[in-house]
């Protein structure tokens, strides 16, 4: 298969249909993105949220923000006289923060914070959220789990001690090997996590 002119003949599909599509993964508890085929060079794009026009552009996708949490919308976009297919979403609930400096994640670029954020990480709950705030937190390899959101307003540096990356077996192109864990990892041995946003 030919990926690339899969994709242009998908485009070309969703082009003809002036499809309207959400992008499931960025559906949160108050935005969700939405994209759409091209109609025309230079056409111009108006997007409806429950019947009422809030937004018009050229660009054909857009992240809605400021919606209310487990609420259902409706979107359409119109463009001269050809509009979409309307698209139900239902925001996701509020989720529960586990706020890293609440478990002793301290953001000073000194201070080594891998245990606080694990901690963190090992007792959000599903669907919840792992917030790093502003500030420099250093940290050794990190393991996410499923049905979890990593929100990093601040940043998140590797410390510089190796024997903070503990060594597994890795796929690393196409052959298991072993690696070093990477900053950021899905999980600590053969399991599969899934769900995960950062």
């Amino acid at each position: 298969m030919d990926f690339k002119s899969e994709n242009i003949k998908g485009a070309k599909i969703m082009e003809e249909k002036f499809e309207l599509l959400v992008m499931p993964a960025s559906l949160t508890h108050e935005s969700v993105s939405l994209f759409w085929g091209k109609v025309n060079q230079g056409a111009e794009y108006e997007i409806y949220c429950n019947g009422k026009s809030v937004e018009r552009l050229e660009k054909t996708i857009i992240t809605v923000e400021n919606l209310l949490p487990d609420t259902e919308y409706e979107f359409l976009v119109k463009t001269g006289n050809k509009k979409t297919n309307i698209v139900r979403v239902v925001t996701k609930p509020v989720p529960q923060i586990c706020d890293v400096t609440l478990y002793g994640a301290v953001g000073d670029g000194e201070y080594d914070s891998t245990k606080a954020i694990q901690t963190a990480i090992d007792e959000c709950p599903k669907g919840g959220v792992v917030y790093i705030p502003d500030g420099v937190f250093m940290s050794g390899a990190l393991y996410l789990k499923s049905d979890i959101t990593l929100k990093v307003d601040g940043k998140i540096m590797g410390v510089l001690d190796t024997d903070a990356y503990p060594v597994f077996t890795y796929r690393f192109e196409g052959r298991e090997e072993m690696c070093y864990s990477s900053l950021i990892n899905t999980s600590k041995d053969s399991r599969r996590n899934s769900n995960i946003t950062i």
